[in-house]
């Protein structure tokens, strides 16, 4: 690799003098604007030179194993010059201040809470634009610390900077506070732990000036992670709608117009995370948002006390995209065919029905038998006699089965009836065999497995596709509030599901409180009567609770620190809803090391291989801090709902709807 012809401190000087000289070009002759142009070539000249490095190096680093962690060094020094000379040409390549006279009022929000080391950092960042015509809130959120004595003494009387008290409610709700009392036409916002360029203003009301249509602005950004000291250039260039499932508009490097604010509020208060992409999300809608292709500030992350680090990403992010949901412009009924409905035990079936409801669908069901082992109030119509005759009523998009084993034994007399029919596989009765047998069917259009069974079809026919389980978003949801010593189950009497072992894991860990609830079986209700017998037989401590309602349950495993889920080997391991149910209210969850569990719980808990194992992680818990059962719950939290709400299954199946032509599109 060739040497670098500049080191980064030689370009931040270079960026330096160049501020200098871009005053003297206000007042002094052409020829100096012509040298700095020329040097502005140069500079994107290397620019360009070392970004086409960086990416052979990066993919050098990924090709050759030895040389990993040169090729990584190599990229963190190559990143660092490339965020270097993005800043120079920013300070360079800024616009004329003197053609911004009288430029629009500009108001800067910035919220601070317990950030003396680095607020300083911020505010002079503010102080130092070379558009003058700003105005600085500064909302102390009851800081405990010196934070509004570093602003007061920094600012030394500056007029254009107010510190305002705020009530301790958070960023957002401090937010609100400085935007009440915001002038400007234009409002920008910093956090207390960035910080701007020089011309960033200056780029900004320049836009607003070529652009009168628009109604708000993003910049490039450079990122620097605190941690691993790396470097990187952030250019959020998405098509808009790609809003709608990323959040790539960063606060610090947006600006919207103030009468957007008088139409449509400020921030969601209720959202501790992610308001700044609700906020975005409302306003692009109303009016356009354009991109200002150069750097306007410096995001630093990796900081311990970042919100990033104590609000779970995954559940504020189902909080967005459910207030931002509209329901489909063109209808669609989906009548369920089961074995048995409703059953307590089988809550991804309802959860299912839940997320379609949410999308605007209509469901209806259709059940096989006239009775379950364990019946719950039903707010769907349910049908039983004949299936024809439930299907010629409810006049169905698409008729939705669950299990593979009941979609074979229906999908002749679904076939019957003309009506597309789509299979939601489980987990006990996967067989490879099955599902490529209903794959060859054709009024089959859709066969979900689970991931870890999709390697086990022959041919990875086409009509298959891998689905993820889905739990009820609305009711089970992330707690604060844990007993860390309570350890929970639940699921239905069955040999299968292994209650031996949580009753020998109970008797290891006095220490702790186990609670075991069991919903009757359909047909297999006696079995019931046989766990109580064990527990009773071993003299584990174990609570039993037998049928618990929905809003029971919840509320259990809501209360509990963690979540033991047992299985043996004798049938197949889907994916347990009960899992994904504990995931999403923050529990640390301890299941079997059985095909595809460790991909499911991936960092949201521990996988176990035997009763031995499982005791002495539930133990070892014993000694947590705050802090670690912090980090694990809001892991296991993001695992649930980035992958397994309700809602997000509801949106990939009704798309696949409508990519295989059962539905038309949304856009269609």
């Amino acid at each position: 690799m060739r040497a670098l012809l500049w080191t980064p401190d030689q370009l931040a000087q270079l960026a330096e003098e160049q501020i200098v000289t871009r005053q003297q070009l206000l007042h002094h002759d052409r020829e100096l604007h012509l040298e700095v142009q020329a040097e502005q070539r140069v500079l994107r000249e290397r620019l360009e030179e070392l970004s086409d490095e960086l990416n052979r190096v990066a993919a050098a680093a990924n090709a050759i194993e030895a040389g990993v962690d040169h090729g990584h060094r190599r990229t963190a020094t190559l990143g660092r010059s490339l965020a270097a000379i993005g800043e120079a040409v920013a300070r360079i390549d800024a616009p004329d201040v003197d053609a911004l006279d009288e430029g629009p009022l500009v108001s800067v929000v910035l919220p601070v809470r317990d950030r003396e080391s680095v607020v300083g950092e911020a505010v002079q960042s503010v102080l130092d634009q070379t558009y003058p015509n700003w105005e600085l809130l500064v909302v102390d959120d009851q800081s405990r610390d010196d934070s509004a004595g570093v602003v007061k003494r920094l600012v030394d009387g500056d007029t254009r900077v107010r510190l305002i008290a705020g009530a301790g409610r958070g960023a957002p709700a401090a937010r609100n506070v400085a935007l009440e009392q915001a002038r400007g036409e234009i409002v920008t916002y910093i956090d207390s732990d960035n910080r701007w360029l020089p011309t960033y203003l200056a780029h900004v009301v320049t836009t607003y000036r070529a652009h009168p249509e628009i109604g708000s602005t993003v910049a490039l950004q450079i990122v620097v992670d605190d941690r691993t000291r790396s470097w990187a250039m952030r250019d959020d260039d998405h098509p808009l709608a790609d809003l709608q499932d990323l959040n790539f508009v960063d606060l610090n490097a947006y600006s919207h117009r103030r009468d957007l604010i008088d139409g449509l509020d400020g921030f969601d208060e209720s959202l501790l995370r992610l308001s700044d992409w609700d906020l975005v999300r409302r306003f692009v809608a109303e009016r356009p948002l354009t991109r200002i292709a150069v750097p306007g500030s410096v995001y630093r992350q990796g900081r311990d006390d970042q919100i990033s680090n104590s609000a779970p990403f995954g559940w504020y992010a189902h909080l967005v995209r459910v207030k931002h949901l509209r329901p489909r412009e063109h209808p669609l009924t989906v009548l369920c065919a089961e074995w048995h409905y409703p059953q307590l035990s089988e809550t991804y079936v309802q959860a299912d029905i839940e997320g379609l409801k949410q999308l605007g669908a209509h469901v209806e069901v259709w059940s096989e038998e006239q009775r379950t082992g364990a019946p719950f109030p039903s707010d769907e119509p349910i049908h039983r006699g004949e299936l024809r005759d439930a299907i010629a009523e409810v006049r169905p998009h698409v008729v939705l089965t669950h299990w593979l084993n009941i979609g074979a034994q229906l999908s002749e007399r679904i076939a019957e009836t003309g009506v597309p029919m789509v299979v939601r596989g489980h987990g006990f009765e996967f067989t490879a065999d099955r599902a490529a047998w209903l794959a060859d069917q054709p009024n089959v259009r859709r066969i979900y497995v689970f991931p870890h069974f999709l390697a086990e079809v022959p041919d990875a026919r086409d009509r298959i596709r891998s689905m993820p389980v889905g739990f009820d978003a609305s009711r089970y949801t992330p707690s604060a509030e844990k007993d860390r010593s309570l350890v929970v189950r639940g699921g239905v009497a069955i040999p299968t599901k292994d209650y031996r072992t949580f009753f020998e894991v109970a008797r290891t860990c006095r220490e702790h409180r186990f609670v075991l609830c069991l919903v009757t079986a359909h047909r297999r209700e006696r079995y019931l009567l046989e766990v109580v017998a064990l527990r009773d037989e071993l003299d584990a401590p174990v609570e039993i609770r037998v049928d618990a309602p929905h809003d029971e349950m919840s509320d259990l495993v809501k209360s509990a620190g963690i979540y033991l889920h047992t299985h043996n080997d004798q049938s197949p391991f889907g994916m347990p809803v009960s899992i994904a149910e504990a995931m999403a209210t923050g529990c640390y969850v301890l299941a079997p090391d059985l095909p595809g569990c460790r991909e499911y719980v991936a960092r949201a808990g521990e996988v176990y291989t035997s009763a031995i194992e499982a005791s002495a992680l539930i133990r070892a818990t014993v000694m947590w801090d705050d802090s670690i059962w912090r980090d694990v719950s809001n892991r296991a939290v993001d695992r649930a709902f980035s992958s397994f709400s309700n809602l997000r299954i509801a949106e990939r199946m009704v798309a696949d709807w409508e990519e295989l032509g059962i539905l038309a599109s949304k856009d269609g």
